[in-house]
């Protein structure tokens, strides 16, 4: 019931209270007017990743000139009047608009609001409000670029999906050996496909908060196994669709053990040609062998046949991935510069 809870990001509300206590500190130890201010900005300039975190403040840099050079021209041109901020307010929130800038409107407001409660148009107040800027977006800036988030935590979840990949392909067996659906890993594949979901939620929550890292990997790597659920998806509707008899229980069994012998070698360091070659052989052995009796032996076999098409596929899919792999990434994250073949 109270899931949305656990799943917020608390860190933020630790970035955002301590920026702001370090950020009104540091205004205050340096004699600034409005230092709270400079809190109010570090509150506002720290988002969710650091390429937001930076992309807002260069925003609100951007932003913070026109202020100044509006400010002067109207309280110049008008003096310190109710109207004469309005017309700030006007010009300012029309530009904002204009350029998509609306992000950057409530902390010039209360910049420009500064100027006009102090009535001061003078160089020092200038720099009063540039170090307020600077301290605020400094501190928000920094918080964010310090924040961890790690390759090791990916690679956790990796091991995750191939874990759970091993106990689907068992399932699948066991179901196939035991003639019993109860036995269908549909519980562990729905579970998968929500670990690939968090997987992709959190590698593009990690490229947001890098600016140095490559992460194409393992978005392809995501991408790939992505597509092999659905694969598996069809493998265990076509399992549900067997009606399993004597007649076809010598092409089950060597579904069955092959089923095995998949989740025995599933790895990410792996480009299944060994597998690809085996799946070849039993489609085969399968054309080759004694012609069906019955209509009901004629459509188990052509689902098991069906189903052997969808793992062939199934392991194309991770075959394709491993020959699209770089060099660099094969070194980076396969420990070695040549495809493996290990299965």
């Amino acid at each position: 019931m109270f899931d949305f809870i656990f799943k917020k990001d608390y860190t933020k509300i630790i970035r955002i209270s301590v920026g702001f206590v370090l950020a009104l500190w540091v205004a205050e130890i340096f004699g600034l007017m409005y230092s709270a201010s400079a809190g109010l900005i570090a509150l506002l300039s720290i988002q969710t990743t650091k390429k937001e975190t930076v992309k807002t403040a260069v925003q609100r840099f951007a932003a913070m000139t026109v202020t100044f050079a509006l400010v002067f021209v109207i309280f110049k041109l008008m003096g310190f009047s109710v109207l004469s901020f309005g017309v700030f307010v006007l010009i300012f929130s029309g530009l904002c608009v204009i350029f998509n800038a609306e992000i950057a409107l409530p902390m010039n407001t209360v910049l420009a609001s500064h100027f006009w409660i102090e009535q001061r148009l003078d160089a020092s107040f200038y720099i009063n409000e540039l170090l307020i800027f600077l301290i605020g977006a400094g501190f928000g800036i920094i918080l964010n670029l310090f924040l961890t988030s790690k390759v090791s935590n990916i690679r956790k979840t990796q091991n995750e999906v191939e874990g759970e990949l091993k106990r689907i392909f068992n399932g699948l067996s066991n179901s196939l050996l035991n003639r019993d659906n109860s036995l269908l890993p549909d519980k562990a594949l729905h579970e998968l496909k929500q670990t690939v979901k968090s997987a992709q939620n959190e590698i593009r929550s990690y490229a947001d908060n890098t600016f140095t890292q490559d992460l194409t990997y393992f978005i392809k790597y995501i991408d790939m196994r992505r597509s092999q659920i659905k694969i598996l998806y069809r493998i265990l509707n076509s399992i549900k669709k067997l009606n399993i008899s004597d007649d076809i229980k010598l092409h089950t069994e060597i579904v069955a053990e092959y089923f095995k012998e998949i989740s025995k070698h599933l790895h990410e360091c792996n480009n299944a040609e060994t597998l690809l070659k085996q799946t070849d052989g039993i489609m085969k052995a399968f054309r080759n062998s004694e012609l069906p009796k019955t209509r009901g032996e004629f459509e188990n076999r052509a689902v098991l046949f069906q189903i052997m098409s969808d793992t062939e596929y199934f392991l194309l899919i991770k075959n394709r991935f491993a020959n699209d792999l770089t060099i660099e990434q094969s070194y980076c994250y396969w420990n070695s510069g040549e495809r493996k073949s290990i299965n």
